[in-house]
C-alpha cells in the first residue's frame, strides 16, 4: 500500500506543480527593474505573456541573471533544469518611455513597469517593492490591468494619488495636478458615479523635440486605474501658446478614460467610439471649467474635415485597422457632437450626451458596445441618428450633417469645399497610381504635394507640377476637376513630379474615382441652447 501510495503520489506531481503558485517578486534597481521567478517545480523553459505576440521593442534590454539560462522574446531556458530564474530590465535605447515594457523613472528612485507583459500565466504569488525596505501583494488582476509602480509609493497630490518625473517642469505639474481634481468632479457630477479605480496620475517628460515621429503628448490608462501622461518636446515647444493650452484637454481626454475604458476584446474599427468620446466630452469639460482654453467650433471643424477627407463616403465599420487606428481621433468627436446635439434637441435641454453615456455606462464599467451607442441615438437623440448610424455603418453623408445638427437647434453652415480639400482629393489620387501607396498630401507655394517615402522618391515630400496640359498651383479647381473626370472613366494622365532629385514625367492610370468633397463646415453654434445656460453660452 505504501509504495502504491508513493507511485500515485509522484504521478500526481506534474499536476500539482502545475496548479502551485509561482512566487514573482519585483524591485528596483539602479539603472531599472529586476525580477525574480520561483517556481514550483523544476523546468527547462519558463515562458512570461512577453512571449506571445506582443513583445516588447528591439531595442529594450532584458537578460536572465543566472549562469546558464538565456533569455528570448519572453521565454527563459537552459540545459539542465532550474527552479529560479532573475530578469533584469533596463530602458530602451530609441525611446525611454516605451510601455513595452519599461516606463522611465519617476521621483528619482522607482519605475513604472507594463506588468502584463511579464506575468506568467497561471496561478501567481507576487509582491512588488514600495520603497523604503517595504513591499506589498500584488493580485493576479492587477498585474494583468496594467502598470505597476516599482520602489515607490505615490503621494497625495490634492483629489488623486500621483508621482512626477524628476525632469517635468514645475508649471506644468502644477497645472495638470491642480486641475485633475477639478476635472474628476466634474465628470463625477455629469456622470453620475465615481471612477471605478481611484486614480493614480503618473507624469513623466522627457527633453526629445516633438516632430512627426514622435508625438509630444502620450497617455495611457489601464484597469487598476494607473493614468500615464507623457511628454516629448523642448522646453521651448512646451513653452508654445498652442501646446500650453492643450495641456488641459489632453489632460480631460485620459482621466474620462477612467470611465469609459472598454473591456475585452473589440475590432480596432470601433476605437472611434472609446477615443471619441473621451476627445470630445474633453472639450466640453475644459470649456466650462476653464472658458477660451478649448475652441469647441474649431476642433469639432477640424475634426469633421479631416474625418471627411480620408473616410469619404465610406463607414468606419469597413475601415482597414490600419485607417481605422487614423480615423478614431477625428471621426469619433464628429459621432459624440452629433449624439450630444440630438440629445439635447429632444430633451429640450434637460439631458445631454453625458446622460446618454451614464446609461451606456450604468450596466457595468466597460461593457457597453457600438451597437449599444447607436441603438441609444436612435432612441435618444432621433433628429442625428440617422447621420451617426451613416457614419458608423452603412456609409455616411455629408451633405446630411449640418441639416441634422440645425434641425437639433445647432447652428452649422455648410459651404462649398476649400480650395485645400480639392488639392487633397486630386493629389491623393495622383499619389495613389503613382506607387499604391498614400500617407498624405497638403499645398504649400509651390503647389499641391504627397509624402515622398512611400513611393520610393527621395526627400521628404514630391510635388505635382503638371497633370498633361494643367498646371495645378495655379488653378487647384481646374486641376481637381480634371483628375475627377480621369480617375471616373480610369483613365490615363500625364504628370510631372518634382522631387528633391529633380523632375519626372510618369504616365499614370488612375482606378479609383474620386469621392465627393466635404463641405467647408463654418460653426455658429455647436450645440442647441441650453435654457439654463448664460446668454450666447451651451453648457456642457
Amino acid at each position: 500500500m505504501k509504495a502504491w501510495l508513493i507511485a500515485l503520489a509522484l504521478a500526481l506531481l506534474p499536476a500539482m506543480a502545475a496548479a502551485a503558485p509561482v512566487r514573482m517578486t519585483i524591485a528596483p534597481t539602479a539603472t531599472g527593474v529586476r525580477i525574480t521567478y520561483d517556481l514550483p517545480a523544476p523546468v527547462r523553459s519558463f515562458a512570461t505573456r512577453m512571449a506571445g505576440a506582443d513583445s516588447p521593442p528591439a531595442g529594450t534590454h532584458i537578460a536572465a541573471v543566472e549562469a546558464g539560462l538565456t533569455y528570448s522574446r519572453g521565454r527563459i531556458e537552459a540545459a539542465t533544469p532550474f527552479r529560479r530564474a532573475t530578469l533584469l530590465i533596463a530602458p530602451d535605447d530609441g525611446e525611454v518611455d516605451s510601455i513595452y515594457p519599461l516606463l522611465s523613472r519617476v521621483e528619482g528612485r522607482g519605475f513604472v513597469l507594463f506588468a502584463p507583459y511579464v506575468t506568467p500565466a497561471g496561478p501567481l504569488a507576487a509582491r512588488v517593492a514600495t520603497g523604503g525596505g517595504r513591499s506589498r501583494a500584488l493580485g493576479r488582476d492587477e498585474a494583468a490591468g496594467g502598470y505597476v509602480l516599482v520602489g515607490v509609493t505615490p503621494g497625495a497630490r490634492g483629489a488623486v494619488r500621483g508621482l512626477a518625473g524628476t525632469t517635468l517642469p514645475p508649471a506644468l505639474e502644477r497645472r495638470l495636478f491642480d486641475r485633475a481634481g477639478a476635472l474628476l468632479a466634474f465628470y463625477t457630477r455629469r456622470l453620475g458615479r465615481r471612477p471605478p479605480a481611484t486614480p493614480i496620475l503618473v507624469v513623466n517628460y522627457v527633453n526629445t523635440p516633438a516632430g512627426p515621429s514622435r508625438w509630444m503628448f502620450r497617455g495611457d490608462v489601464t484597469p487598476n486605474g494607473i493614468v500615464f501622461l507623457r511628454f516629448n518636446a523642448t522646453p521651448q515647444q512646451l513653452a508654445e501658446p498652442q501646446s500650453t493650452r492643450r495641456y488641459t484637454s489632453f489632460l480631460a481626454h485620459e482621466l474620462f478614460h477612467l470611465w469609459n475604458r472598454r473591456t475585452g476584446m473589440h475590432a480596432i474599427t470601433e476605437a472611434w467610439l472609446h477615443e471619441g468620446s473621451a476627445e470630445y466630452f474633453a472639450w466640453l469639460a475644459t470649456d466650462a471649467l476653464w472658458p477660451g482654453e478649448v475652441d469647441l467650433g474649431r476642433n469639432l471643424a477640424r475634426a469633421a474635415a479631416a474625418c471627411g477627407l480620408f473616410l469619404a463616403d465610406r463607414a468606419l465599420a469597413s475601415l482597414p485597422e490600419g485607417e481605422a487606428m487614423q480615423m478614431r481621433y477625428h471621426c469619433g468627436p464628429v459621432a459624440q457632437w452629433a449624439a450630444d446635439a440630438g440629445v439635447r434637441a429632444a430633451s429640450g435641454g434637460r439631458r445631454t450626451g453625458f446622460d446618454l453615456w451614464a446609461g451606456l455606462l450604468r450596466g457595468g464599467r466597460g461593457g457597453y458596445s457600438v451597437a449599444a451607442f447607436l441603438a441609444a441615438t436612435r432612441a435618444q437623440a432621433p433628429a442625428t441618428a440617422p447621420f451617426i448610424a451613416g457614419l458608423a455603418e452603412s456609409g455616411v453623408h455629408w451633405d446630411a450633417l449640418a441639416p441634422a445638427l440645425n434641425a437639433a437647434g445647432a447652428r452649422v453652415e455648410a459651404r462649398p469645399a476649400t480650395q485645400a480639400t480639392l488639392a487633397f482629393l486630386a493629389t491623393r489620387a495622383i499619389a495613389r497610381a503613382t506607387c499604391d501607396d498614400f500617407w498624405g498630401a497638403g499645398t504649400d507655394e509651390n503647389g499641391p504635394f504627397f509624402s515622398a517615402p512611400p513611393c520610393g522618391l527621395p526627400g521628404q515630400f514630391a510635388h505635382v507640377a503638371r497633370v498633361d496640359a494643367l498646371e495645378p498651383k495655379t488653378d487647384i479647381g481646374a486641376y481637381e476637376a480634371y483628375v475627377r473626370g480621369v480617375c471616373a472613366r480610369g483613365g490615363e494622365l500625364s504628370a510631372v513630379i518634382r522631387a528633391e532629385n529633380g523632375e519626372s514625367r510618369r504616365s499614370l492610370r488612375c482606378t479609383q474615382p474620386l469621392p465627393q468633397p466635404i463641405p467647408d463646415f463654418h460653426i455658429v453654434r455647436a450645440l442647441p441652447p441650453n435654457p439654463v445656460s448664460p446668454p450666447g453660452r451651451s453648457s456642457p
